[in-house]
């Protein structure tokens, strides 16, 4: 909840910069164009967002799944006693798919059928390899105990150094923020400074022109270091789509209050 309270006074303040420009007929063909753009990307690039945050929630939770019913499978209970047991559990946006699993598995589902089941429906590559493992472990028999306590402290280890990995990866993350805000700058220092005194001194030029030039370069490298900031950081572009919106909303209110 605390999270909304930047998110919505973001969105007030570039409504009211819109309405602002719409009332002082400042809005330009391109405003129309990028705004057409944003609503037609909004719902596919929403979709997939949520689709990712979906998906790093179920890879999150899906080693404590593993450890518990590791913890389990210990006190020598059979797996699929094991896996029932943990159906209460909360697990996040796993929840529902360990809920699955344990209800096929209650209506006599093989184990090995009702894993794949709930490989299909995560939806994520890492938990499909892993539960192939241990679908593996459960048909060939032998020491389960041990397969369990192995995989269960892998995926751990994985997750500890994933978590790492991401709060390093942020710093680079706000580096892409303050390079945008320095070109911002720049093409602010250039369009007030720069281009007049061109103007003056005798060189034809079209402040208009370039006016126009340093918005939609300004739109466009907000895109490209939107997607790649969350490859970088969250190792998918859709991750990166927040960071498009915000750094297309900047932008698109710096231009359009500063120029």
């Amino acid at each position: 909840m605390n999270k909304m309270i930047p998110v919505t006074a973001f969105c007030l303040c570039g409504a009211f910069c819109l309405m602002y420009l719409l009332v002082s007929g400042k809005v330009s063909g391109d405003d129309y164009i990028f705004f057409m753009l944003l609503l037609l990307l909004l719902p596919f690039s929403l979709k997939g967002f949520l689709d990712y945050r979906q998906v790093s929630s179920k890879e999150k939770n899906y080693p404590v799944f593993v450890r518990d019913l590791t913890l389990n499978i210990k006190t020598g209970m059979e797996p699929v006693r094991a896996i029932v047991m943990l159906e209460d559990n909360d697990y996040g946006a796993l929840g529902n798919d360990v809920k699955l699993l344990a209800s096929n598995l209650k209506l006599g589902v093989p184990l090995g059928e009702a894993l794949e089941i709930m490989a299909k429906n995560t939806k994520s590559r890492k938990i499909k390899r892993t539960i192939s493992v241990i679908s593996g472990a459960v048909k060939t028999g032998g020491r389960i105990e041990e397969v369990f306590t192995i995989l269960s402290a892998y995926l751990l280890n994985d997750r500890e150094m994933k978590s790492e990995i991401n709060s390093k990866l942020f710093t680079y993350q706000l580096m892409f923020f303050i390079i945008y805000i320095v070109f911002i700058a720049m093409n602010y220092f250039l369009y007030n400074n720069i281009l007049p005194m061109m103007g003056e001194s005798g060189f034809p030029v079209d402040v208009d022109f370039y006016g126009m030039l340093m918005f939609r370069s300004t739109m466009l490298l907000a895109v490209f270091m939107g997607l790649v900031s969350g490859k970088l950081a969250k190792g998918s572009i859709a991750g990166g789509v927040p960071n498009v919106f915000l750094l297309v909303s900047i932008g698109w209110v710096f231009n359009r209050t500063l120029l």
